[in-house]
C-alpha cells in the first residue's frame, strides 16, 4: 500500500512541476492556487507513505561494534 501511495506522490510531483510552468504563463493569482494545492497534496502523500512503511532495524556502527585489537592478543 505504501508503494502505491508513493507512486501517486511521484505522479503528483510531476503534475506540480508542470503546473508551475502553466501558472507562470497565465500570471494570475488564481492560477497560483493549483501548484500550491498540488504541493500540499504531495507532502501529505509522502507523509502518509512514510507512516505506512516500517523502519529498518538499527545496524551496529562505530567503535563498539568493531572487533577489538586487544581481544585477539589474549
Amino acid at each position: 500500500m505504501a508503494w502505491l501511495i508513493l507512486g501517486i506522490a511521484v505522479f503528483t510531483e510531476i503534475c506540480w512541476a508542470l503546473s508551475l510552468k502553466w501558472a507562470a504563463t497565465i500570471a494570475s493569482w488564481q492560477a497560483s492556487i493549483v501548484p500550491i494545492a498540488l504541493s500540499f497534496l504531495n507532502m501529505a502523500l509522502l507523509a502518509l507513505a512514510m507512516r505506512a512503511t516500517r523502519p529498518a532495524p538499527p545496524t551496529p556502527s562505530g567503535p563498539a561494534s568493531a572487533p577489538s585489537a586487544s581481544s585477539s592478543a589474549a
